[in-house]
């Protein structure tokens, strides 16, 4: 009895040694030691006490010691090595000794004693810094020491996918090419196979595991998020609505939910605009903060106003191609206007060093948090703030509705539409895109462009315009190169009845998802449903852009998605003399195709209706005249155009916007 009275005396002090060993680490880590050493020596059975002094003497830059207290517990309590995996590994990083963090875990995971589950383990807890570009060397070593379909390399494409996508772009490819163990992975590793999988051509295998992850009555609400995203970007855009349905039905406020269904909204070929409208404004009601700056509006004097273009995307992307020549003209319009480019990421392509070098002040936020931008902007004393976000995936329309200068103003980059928050002051549009009967479709006051709404800056390399397709295949080839997304019921549809319509005729479709086997075999499904077979349909994946425009040699004809219109892969298809069929729908979203093709001067290729629309593709297919003419004219003709008078344009805007504020 006594003896037992008294054990439980020590276990008590012992508690409180270790707890205060805790407390002097920081302070005196030589007196915490020397406690440890005594705790040691009155429970040397107890493996939190090998713990405590391998951690004093890792403080104390005894590392030797440290060593050697881990090396001697290992041999004492040989059912512990787990224990002192994490112990070890915990050491490195709470001090900040990342190198060895990194050494010790690859010698770890390239151990044949360790299971799976403890690398794993150790992996996922220091996964953020364990990947280093030396340790992306060491990936072969890893993976050979590895079954192939083990969790550690699940984990590793992860980490890979994290560090550097783009960069290991063969190795992850290969890795999850190999990789069969989806099944046997926990809902964490499924959640990040299935993340992984989505952006590297497996999009049907990264469905079925989200859908197997969101089977529960009670999913977590970032699950059925992806999901969503992915049924959007894989020709599912009923379903991605239903599923977004279905998690604001128990998260009505989710913020991220709402900002991707009221964008997607645009691609549905059932979508009402009353139900875009409420979505919208609920996702402006979920995000909005604080009050908005007030401003008291100057009177007209004879300085420049100052203007900032906010934007992610200034690259090549549809936004850089479509504002770059903007930029470089605006320079010369400094007695009017100071333009400020307030870029939320920085990029190197040739668009964003054009847009970087053009004369106008360039401000890279890409490392500032939302509070540290808000704060870099007010410095500027804006006058306007033309956002050219919208609502896709980067923007931070949180932000811009602080009313940061006293007016916003809507241009390019996720225009699909009114914005429908009453801090947007206007948008900018042309009567080809918005005529005078859609006006009520907008919250916003119209900025009615001259010509066109935007302008186009052809790439930097030599292309020539090749001869008709037909002239080779003997065939004609109609050609879609929009995202997959844009592919609605009707669209299908319509195509298919294109196709019915001309003997022996194919359809190229190209886009970076059909580099997805699973991605083409739905199309071909919905599209043996309407009578097509798999020999009228051709399919090309992901390339770089030069050679995205050079496949435009091999179309003769460009059908334009319904409703959703082509934007920049309209104005690409005429620059590679490829005529493109649109139809004009009701919302500026479903009209950019038709601003183009009108201010290049060619709106007999614009149809009013669906039937007309299938008539018009019909019937130049069987003028290859006509084809072979449109191929020998229309680069000259968007040449000669408003789209590329940039001069022009940037005066129109710049002094329409100035107008704004005087």
């Amino acid at each position: 009895m006594n003896s037992r009275v008294l054990s439980a005396g020590l276990t008590m002090n012992a508690v409180k040694t270790r707890q205060k060993i805790a407390n002097l680490l920081e302070e005196d880590p030589q007196k915490a030691k020397e406690l440890a050493l005594e705790l040691l020596s009155v429970e040397p059975e107890e493996t939190v006490n090998y713990k405590n002094l391998a951690i004093c003497f890792a403080h104390c830059a005894e590392m030797g010691r440290f060593r050697a207290v881990i090396a001697m517990a290992r041999k004492k309590f040989a059912d512990a090595g787990r224990f002192f995996d994490e112990t070890e590994a915990s050491i490195f990083r709470d001090l900040e000794l990342h190198d060895s963090l990194r050494t010790f875990l690859l010698g770890i995971l390239c151990a044949p004693d360790r299971n799976d589950d403890e690398k794993s383990a150790l992996l996922r807890t220091h996964s953020d810094i364990f990947l280093n570009d030396a340790m992306c060397q060491e990936i072969d070593r890893i993976q050979t020491s590895n079954h192939k379909d083990s969790w550690v390399i699940a984990e590793l494409m992860f980490m890979l996918f994290n560090h550097n996508a783009e960069e290991y772009r063969l190795v992850i490819k290969r890795l999850l090419t190999e990789f069969d163990g989806d099944q046997t992975l926990d809902e964490r590793g499924k959640f990040n196979l299935a993340t992984v999988c989505l952006h590297f051509s497996q999009g049907a295998r990264g469905i079925t595991l989200l859908n197997e992850l969101t089977s529960r009555p009670d999913p977590e609400p970032k699950r059925l998020l992806e999901l969503g995203k992915a049924y959007h970007r894989y020709v599912r855009n009923k379903e991605a609505l239903q599923v977004l349905d279905r998690l604001l039905g128990c998260y009505p406020d989710h913020e991220e939910a709402n900002r991707i269904k009221a964008y997607i909204l645009h691609y549905s070929d059932t979508a009402e605009l009353p139900e875009i409208k409420a979505t919208t404004l609920r996702y402006g009601k979920i995000i909005r903060s604080g009050k908005s700056k007030q401003f008291h509006r100057k009177n007209p004097t004879n300085e420049p106003v100052k203007i900032g273009f906010f934007s992610h995307s200034f690259k090549a992307h549809p936004v850089g191609w479509m504002s770059s020549g903007f930029f470089c003209e605006s320079a010369k319009f400094k007695s009017v206007a100071e333009i400020h480019i307030l870029a939320g990421l920085s990029y190197t392509d040739f668009i964003a060093q054009t847009i970087k070098d053009s004369g106008n002040h360039f401000h890279d936020f890409s490392a500032l948090a939302d509070n540290e931008i808000e704060r870099e902007i007010n410095k500027l004393n804006l006058d306007v703030i033309v956002d050219m976000d919208g609502f896709t995936a980067a923007c931070k329309p949180q932000i811009l509705l602080k009313k940061l200068a006293p007016v916003l103003v809507k241009w390019v980059g996720g225009l699909a539409g009114s914005m429908w928050l009453p801090e947007y002051d206007y948008l900018i549009t042309d009567r080809n895109q918005t005529p005078a009967h859609l006006e009520s479709s907008f919250s916003e006051k119209l900025l009615i462009m001259d010509n066109s709404y935007v302008t186009y800056t052809p790439p930097p390399y030599k292309l020539q315009v090749f001869k008709p397709a037909y002239t080779v295949n003997e065939h004609i080839t109609f050609g879609c190169f929009n995202n997959c997304s844009k592919y609605t019921d009707t669209c299908l549809d319509a195509w298919a009845s294109v196709l019915r319509g001309v003997e022996d005729s194919v359809l190229l479709l190209k886009d970076n998802a059909l580099s997805d086997m699973s991605t083409r075999q739905i199309i071909r499904s919905k599209f043996k449903k309407l009578g097509i077979g798999p020999s009228q349909l051709r399919f090309q994946g992901r390339t770089d852009h030069e050679n995205h425009l050079l496949a435009l040699a091999q179309v003769d004809i460009a059908l334009d998605p319904i409703p959703y219109n082509g934007g920049l892969s309209t104005v690409e298809s005429v620059y590679m003399g490829v005529p493109v069929i649109t139809l004009a729908g009701s919302l500026l979203a479903h009209r950019h195709a038709v601003s183009h093709l009108t201010t290049i001067g060619h709106d007999e290729l614009v149809a009013n209706s669906i039937p007309e629309y299938i008539d018009k593709a019909i019937g130049l297919a069987t003028n290859r005249e006509q084809i072979t003419e449109y191929r020998e004219i229309l680069r000259n003709d968007l040449f000669a155009s408003p789209l590329l008078n940039h001069e022009l344009f940037a005066d129109e805007l710049i002094k329409k916007l100035a107008t704004l504020v005087n």
